[in-house]
């Protein structure tokens, strides 16, 4: 397996020049106004059966939500994909949305002024450091049919189940996501 970028705090500035790039493009097509939603996420699901690893899949996936604005008309489109001709297209697709749809006089960006213009750091991110033959270590428990498997999120203050789906005695969990703080685990609840 090849070395991937991890998703994170250093992503930033490639994903605010994109953005940039979105934005001078909705302009350069005759939107008055325009607002990016950027969504980057990397993972590591794990499949158990009877003990046994079954499946190891790794995910990295990365979106832009372009919602603009001619005058009061609004249009929406995405895209996962970053060059410049996916922005020109996904930018024509929203224009052309817009320009199809009624004025709405409650539509558009809030004034300027109450614009966010400072990010706080809500210290969200914390590296999980995994390799695909890690999750195998993890702590599994394959137990009878008619148990519920559970993906627990063991922290010191909490413990937080989500129930998964099984067939038989397979219960799938993800181990890993952008925004996980603690490693999971399977269990029966």
């Amino acid at each position: 397996m090849s070395a991937v970028q991890s998703v994170g705090p250093q992503a930033l500035p490639a994903l605010q020049e994109q953005v940039e790039q979105i934005l001078a493009e909705a302009k350069r097509q005759g939107a008055s106004a325009c607002e990016v939603a950027v969504s980057l996420e990397q993972g590591l699901s794990t499949s158990v059966r009877q003990r046994e690893v079954e499946t190891v899949e790794f995910n990295r996936d990365q979106g832009f939500g372009i919602t603009l604005y001619v005058g009061q008309r609004k249009g929406s489109a995405s895209t996962s994909a970053s060059g410049p001709e996916a922005i020109r297209e996904t930018v024509a697709a929203a224009l052309a949305i817009a320009q199809h749809t009624s004025e709405d006089e409650a539509s558009g960006l809030a004034d300027a002024a109450l614009m966010c213009k400072e990010l706080r750091d809500f210290d969200l991110f914390h590296a999980w450091d995994i390799t695909p033959s890690r999750p195998s270590n993890r702590h599994c428990v394959a137990k009878p049919r008619h148990s519920r498997p559970t993906v627990a999120s063991r922290t010191p203050t909490a413990r937080r189940s989500i129930p998964t789906r099984a067939a038989g005695s397979t219960a799938t969990a993800t181990v890993l996501s952008a925004v996980m703080h603690r490693p999971a685990t399977v269990s029966v609840a």
